[in-house]
């Protein structure tokens, strides 16, 4: 497996994915660490993220983070017509877990398109180790 090194983590805002089994989440790194528990291969990431760019759209009823700061959220409201809940993470620390949701289907339990055999699966006892707040203010898990 190859993952991407630390310094790469650090100077970039990787787009990487998982799914808890229900759920299929897109992340946005924000220059911090992708976690060691979730196996991320950054050539198959890679080939997940041209995937994602030629996948079809599978929903257009969905929810974004209010925008007071005029933020651009495009990429996030593309992953989220795509299926996928799409998280930001927050900036409080390279190895933090820690996120915000910027867009989501309304439905979270849709299926993004052909992306099953790429995407990572977060294990059940991993599950907590990800702290994500949702567009409520409130924990997703």
């Amino acid at each position: 497996m190859s993952r991407y090194t630390k310094d790469y983590q650090m100077n970039y805002d990787i787009d990487w994915f998982f799914t808890d089994g229900i759920h299929y989440f897109h992340v946005a790194s924000n220059g911090g660490a992708i976690p060691d528990f979730v196996n991320v291969d950054r050539n198959s990431n890679i080939e997940l993220q041209n995937r994602i760019a030629n996948s079809k759209i599978v929903t257009n009823d969905i929810n974004v983070i209010d925008n007071p700061n005029g933020f651009n959220y495009s990429s996030f409201v593309d992953f989220a017509k795509k299926g996928f809940i799409s998280i930001d993470k927050k900036n409080d620390g390279f190895d933090s877990q820690n996120y915000f949701v910027v867009a989501e289907p309304s439905n979270k339990q849709i299926k993004p398109d052909g992306v099953d055999d790429l995407i990572p699966k977060l294990s059940e006892k991993n599950r907590f180790k990800i702290h994500i707040e949702d567009i409520r203010n409130e924990l997703l898990w």
